[in-house]
Parts: structure tokens; sequence; C-alpha cells
């Protein structure tokens, strides 16, 4: 692709430095300090017109459009601007300082998802600059509050204005990246992700005294419970998406090693194979989770006096579900694990989002796959987290994951992925945002070519 030029990868990369300078931490999230004070003036120097909304304060979506020609139906990009906690004390290098080492920028968002806005942005900036002919309308959205579930964000956006997100198809995070295995490179492209059942789990017994243990404590009835979920995974299923993305891998592979590949989609085979083939905690724990509905343990709280038992404790476990299940099901899944004695609260829940099928931009991901990484392999995959497509895949939206970027072996994206010392290579960033923005421009420019 001849466009876009060098010199815009260099503005996207001096935009993510910026970006990731800001502490955009949720909670609070502040996401104004970007959308208002960094976004807003780039884009209206370059002539277009940003719209920033909030639901409260300082949670600033920004939404701005560059018009087509209505041939084609509008092209959506998206992204969020808050970040997850980092522990200093834990990382290289400051969290929030965008230091440039070893080949890398570091900082909390570089993976999720600062990078993913900076390619964004700059990809429709460079378009109105050219003022290529463009079929689609082409929007991008800077969302707020996406790590504590969007309700600040794109859910709100999506109910209360949806017009100005209605699109045929829109782009997101956490597709396109280089995954490394058995010696060949893989870009998987996110066609579907899992739900989300966030669920509240109360304990009771007989209050007392410290020094006289009951059999009835609260405490270690819900201790157990946790225990439980957390021993191991709840459901195992090999989804359609699943099945594709294996076959895909094993395609690709030698035997026997194809064949092992492809017994993994089976739950005994996986548990005795699957740790052994993926010999990367974080790659197997992925892995693992693509096939099962989880259920992760990962808020106590209970009790005021350290020598008096507590009446009722509470746990908070996040519950992944994958496509075919539903909140009652997993729900019930639950209550068999842990027993009759815990009371059980659904608090919050999205469903899986599926795009089925072939279509124009999913052949046009797997286009510049073969640009991006020549004698790699696309895949289509499934995410075990949830994004901001879930309420605009409501609006009838087809949502994929796809932010390009080419990662060296030695850098493991899942690790990365909300973990300690998160960085972007910056040739691999420069690389994907030449072929994202490629791409971008040429899908939009003809209504059926892509």
């Amino acid at each position: 692709m001849s466009w876009p030029p060098p010199d815009l990868a260099d503005e996207a990369l001096a935009l993510l430095r910026e970006m990731l300078r800001v502490d955009t931490t949720n909670p609070p999230g502040n996401e104004a300090r970007i959308a208002r004070d960094i976004l807003a003036p780039l884009l209206t120097r370059e002539g277009l017109k940003p719209t920033i909304l909030e639901k409260e304060p300082g949670r600033s979506n920004l939404i701005v459009r560059l018009a087509g020609s209505g041939g084609a139906d509008p092209l959506l990009l998206h992204g969020h601007l808050d970040v997850v906690a980092a522990n200093p004390a834990r990382w290289t290098h400051p969290p929030f300082a965008a230091v440039e080492a070893d080949g890398c920028l570091w900082g909390r968002g570089a993976i999720d998802m600062k990078q993913t806005v900076a390619m964004q942005i700059v990809t429709l900036i460079g378009l109105a600059r050219a003022g290529f002919p463009l079929e689609r309308d082409l929007i991008v959205a800077a969302f707020a509050d996406e790590e504590m579930g969007s309700g600040l964000g794109s859910r709100w956006i999506a109910a209360e204005h949806p017009e100005l997100v209605r699109a045929e198809y829109a782009l997101s995070e956490v597709g396109g990246y280089t995954l490394h295995f058995a010696g060949q490179r893989f870009y998987p492209i996110m066609v579907a992700e899992k739900g989300f059942v966030w669920l509240e789990l109360t304990a009771s017994g007989d209050p007392g005294h410290g020094s006289m243990p009951s059999r009835n404590n609260a405490v270690l009835q819900l201790a157990r419970a946790a225990d439980r979920l957390g021993r191991r995974p709840l459901r195992f299923a090999a989804t359609p998406q699943m099945q594709a993305f294996v076959a895909g891998l094993a395609e690709n592979l030698p035997e026997p090693k194809a064949t092992i590949v492809r017994s993994l989609l089976h739950p005994i085979p996986f548990r005795l194979l699957g740790r052994a083939l993926f010999p990367n905690a974080r790659t197997a724990d992925a892995f693992s989770a693509m096939l099962h509905d989880t259920a992760a343990p990962t808020r106590l709280a209970g009790g005021e006096q350290i020598n008096q038992i507590p009446t009722t404790v509470r746990a908070w476990v996040d519950c992944r579900i994958l496509p075919g299940q539903t909140t009652d099901g997993l729900v019930e899944l639950v209550r068999k694990r842990i027993g009759p004695e815990i009371d059980i609260r659904v608090i919050a829940e999205g469903a899986p989002v599926v795009t089925e099928g072939d279509d124009p931009l999913l052949r046009a991901m797997q286009r510049a796959v073969s640009e991006l990484d020549p004698g790699s392999h696309a895949l289509t995959n499934l995410l075990t987290g949830f994004t901001d497509a879930k309420p605009l895949a409501a609006l009838g939206v087809r949502t994929y994951g796809f932010s390009p970027l080419v990662l060296p072996p030695e850098i493991n994206f899942a690790a990365l992925f909300h973990g300690d010392d998160e960085r972007i290579p910056i040739a691999g960033f420069r690389r994907g945002f030449h072929v994202f923005a490629g791409m971008v421009k040429e899908f939009c420019s003809a209504a059926t070519s892509a």
C-alpha cells in the first residue's frame, strides 16, 4: 500500500507517548484529560469537529466523523481511554512515564489500549488531510470506563446517542498481534468474545467469639466455596469459533503436533496434554479460558474485629461464559460447584458477542496480515475478555478485533495484558500502523472492492 506516508506513523507514535503520560486509571478514570485536553484540540486543528459527551464530569467520550459519499454504510473504529491500575514497584520503568528502552515504548495502556486509539485517531486525521474520496463515513470513538463495565462509556453512548456510533462494521482491540507457536507466526482476528456474569456470593453463619470456634462459620463456608470455584474451570465446550481457531493452527503445523493440537478440542486430551503443549503458563491459561466457562473469585469482604466471628461475609466472582451459554446456565453451574448454602446474586452481565460468516472486512484484514508479516497466518479467534463491542453489537454493528502489531517471540501478548511492564515494540507499532491505515483507506474508499 503506497499510503500512508512514513511520517504519519511518527505522528501516531508521538500521540501514543502523550497519552501514555496521562494517568487514566479507572477508577477514577479522568478520561477528560485525554479526550478534552489532547484529542479534541488535535482534531480541531485539523479542521475536524469532535463531539465530547459525559455522563459524569471528567468521564469523557469523544466521537469524530469523517464524512464519505454515503455509497456504503459507516466503518466505526473504537477504543477506550481508561486503564487498569499499575503498581510502580513491580515495573522496570514508571508506568506513566512513556519511557523508550530496549526498542519498546513502556507504559500502562501501551497494549490495552492507547496504542489502538492512537492508530485510529491518526488514521482518520491522515485521511482527512489527503482528501481521498470515501464511500463510507469513518467514525472514531474514544470511550470512557471500559475497564469497569462501560457504564459511563459505550453502553451509555449506545443507549442514549446511538446515531453517533451506528455503523455497518466496527474495529477495535485484541486482534492482529503476533502469536508465536511451534515455530510459526499466527495473527488472530477477534470474531467473538465471551460474555461476563459478575456474581456476589454471601455466606451466613453463627456469630460468636473468636476464642470459641464454631463449625457454622461464614468465613469457612465462603472460603470453601471460593476454593471450589477457583480450583478448576467450569464447563468445557469447543465452540465453532474455537474449532475454526484450532483448525487454523493445526493446518500450518507438521505431524504429529497437528494431530495433538486438534485433540485439544476434547476435554480428556486437553487435560492430559494442554499444559505440556503450552509451556508458558499465561498462554496455557488463555487457551484454557477459550474452551471453558470460568469463575474467578476476585474480592472478599466481611467481619469487623479479629476476635469476632462475623454473621455474614461476601465474595465477588468474575465469571466468563462461552458463546451458547446463558447467565442462568452459568449460575446453575456455580450452584452445583459451591452447594446450596451460599446465596448467589447476579450484579452485572453481558452476553457473548459473535460475528458470524465471511465478509469484505474480514477478507481485508486477512490480506493486511499477509502484508504485515509475509509467511504468517491469519486466524479467526475468540476473546476471553469483554470489550466495548458488546453494546455496539446490540445496535447491529458487525464487530471485529484488529489492531495489528508485530511482536518478537520474547514478548508475550497475554502476559502484558493488565500485567506488569506493559510495553509495545516501536518498530512493530510502526509496521502495524502502516498496514492498518492503508487497509482502512482502501476499505472506506470502495463499497465492494475490499
